[in-house]
Order: structure tokens, then sequence, then C-alpha cells
């Protein structure tokens, strides 16, 4: 005797709209995310002690093709040995670096307890100089 079973419906959920959901949050989640990118100065350190050892060369620059900063613990900004505002860096540096052309070296000196928005700003106003120069010798 056979004994016929009956086949029992199993339910099944409609997925189709998945797929499009996930694609809809993933693309919110891409637009809406903010990649912040770092950003640094970009400067050439001095090299290690014992590299500059090994690369021993020595160049001799006049001293006025000179021009040397330096920030004391206090925050307080000197340009050759005299006290100078920030204010007055950016002229000064252009003025320099036009004057002196492309033989000229421009030394920062800080003392390790100086204030870092202070070095920042002597950078910034360094890197305006350079650009207000670059501007005038393009016009």
């Amino acid at each position: 005797m056979l004994i016929k079973r009956r086949q029992h419906r199993v339910p099944v959920l409609n997925t189709t709209a998945t797929a499009d959901i996930s694609f809809m949050l993933l693309t919110f989640f891409l637009v809406t995310t903010s990649m912040d990118v770092d950003r640094g100065l970009v400067r050439q350190l001095p090299p290690l002690d014992n590299e500059q050892e090994q690369n021993a060369e020595v160049v001799e620059v006049e001293r006025e093709n000179t021009m040397a900063f330096a920030i004391d613990a206090n925050g307080k900004l000197t340009l050759d040995a005299k006290p100078v505002k920030m204010s007055q860096v950016r002229s000064r540096v252009a003025d320099f670096v036009g004057k002196r052309g492309e033989h000229h070296v421009i030394s920062i000196d800080t003392d390790p307890a100086a204030d870092y928005n202070t070095y920042f700003a002597l950078e910034d106003a360094i890197v305006g100089a350079y650009a207000d120069a670059r501007d005038r010798i393009a016009r």
C-alpha cells in the first residue's frame, strides 16, 4: 500500500527589495562619511647625528645671506638677535628673498619649551613671504 505524502508548502519571504535597500544604505554612508586627510608641514629635516658625521660636507654661507630667527620659551620672536613682531616677518622675509635670489639661508632656532603656535605662525609667514616673492617675480 502506497501512502501518499502530503507536500507542505513552505512559506517564502520576498527578498527582492533587500539588495536595493542595502545599496541605498551603502551609498548613504559613503556620501555622508567624511574622509579627513592628514596634513603636515613639508620640510626637509636635518639628518640624524650619525648620518651627519658620514656626510660631513660643510657649506659656508656669508653672514649677509643668512636670516636667523629664534623663538624663546616665552614665545618671544627675534630676528638676528633683535626683537621682531610676527606681523613684520612676512614683508622682511619677502624683501630678503627678493634681494638675495637663490643664494640665501633662513634658519629657525626654537627653545624646546616654546609654544607650537608661535612656530607655526612663523612658518606660515615665511611660506607666505616666498609666495609673495614668487608672485612678484612672475608679474
